[in-house]
């Protein structure tokens, strides 16, 4: 028995050398000279497919398992792919595979292909009708807003018309009717806000003028309301929500309708601003029985008093 394999000391064959220790079934180690060192791999492992035939011992075997083991899945991916942002958001192959997974079910199960740019609109209607939109734009539904001011109900016509520019974007019916809610919820509450900030600054304005003007605060405020809804109607007394909340409007809007008032008795004796209707039928009463009144006679006075009683009848009784 040879106390080394090294072909310079021991069998001047060592290629037969070899071949005999195979048949007989042992195992042993060579050293000679250009092979790599450590434990040979059986003859028999089987790396499987893209396994490295480089690797002909247990100990490099060993050293490529570790160096794999602190790889991710994009680092046997192409330079390409590593860089690719949908790519790297993933930590983990398996987290890739259930992405790539999902997706791919998503787009099995509705069948969905974005138009191109040049689609006809045929095409591009029956990709928003396939994401959700209705087929027309009188399907959609728009959940009723609870507690709405009166001033921010819509008509049928106003509604009809959202309904059309919903459609034209390709609004599926959830995001409309969300979209749709969402807006008349926070209007709603603007408005609301607005008429408690008003109805405040109505009271502390109420309260000064309340102290300046005594008994007369009511009679001052209704003159300033008739001022208005002379010369600018119904529409500018809604728009001033009444005689507004500026003292010092009120106070113009008073001294305007005094002014026209001491103008309008100096001219035929009666005011249509400062004259109620009850006031009105009492004056008529009055000057019907008074027969030496000039409405009576045809003195120089006549046509002032004339014009006095149309205007008390206008006051009574709406111009009859």
């Amino acid at each position: 028995m040879f106390d080394t394999f090294d072909p310079m000391k021991g069998h001047s064959k060592p290629n037969e050398f070899k071949e005999a220790v195979k048949r007989l079934g042992f195992r042993a180690r060579w050293n000679d000279g250009d092979e790599p060192q450590g434990t040979p791999l059986p003859d028999d492992f089987d790396g499987g497919e893209g396994f490295d035939s480089s690797i002909t011992t247990v100990e490099g075997l060993g050293d490529a398992y570790k160096s794999s083991r602190g790889k991710t899945f994009t680092d046997f991916l192409g330079d390409d792919a590593k860089e690719d942002e949908s790519v790297k958001k993933y930590k983990t192959g398996e987290d890739f595979y259930k992405g790539f997974k999902n997706a791919n079910e998503m787009v099995g199960k509705k069948g969905v292909i974005v138009p191109a740019a040049d689609a006809t609109q045929e095409q591009k209607d029956a990709f928003l009708n396939e994401l959700g939109r209705p087929v027309i734009a009188d399907e959609y539904k728009f959940t009723p807003v609870e507690g709405l001011h009166e001033s921010l109900k819509t008509s049928p016509e106003a509604e009809k018309e959202w309904k059309g520019v919903f459609h034209e974007i390709g609004l599926t019916q959830e995001q409309a009717d969300k979209i749709n809610q969402t807006y008349a919820e926070k209007l709603n509450n603007t408005v609301k806000q607005q008429a408690e900030e008003n109805e405040k600054a109505f009271n502390e304005t109420s309260t000064k003028l309340r102290g300046e003007w005594g008994h007369k605060y009511e009679g001052n405020v209704q003159l300033g309301k008739k001022v208005i809804e002379k010369f600018g109607g119904d529409e500018a007394l809604q728009a001033m929500q009444g005689v507004g909340n500026d003292t010092a409007v009120l106070k113009m809007l008073a001294n305007i309708g005094k002014s026209i008032s001491e103008d309008s008795i100096k001219s035929f004796g009666a005011s249509s601003l400062t004259t109620d209707s009850k006031g009105a039928e009492s004056k008529i009463r009055e000057i019907m029985g008074n027969k030496d009144h000039s409405y009576h006679n045809d003195g120089p006075e006549h046509k002032a008093a004339v014009k006095e009683m149309t205007e008390l009848h206008k006051i009574a009784y709406g111009g009859a």
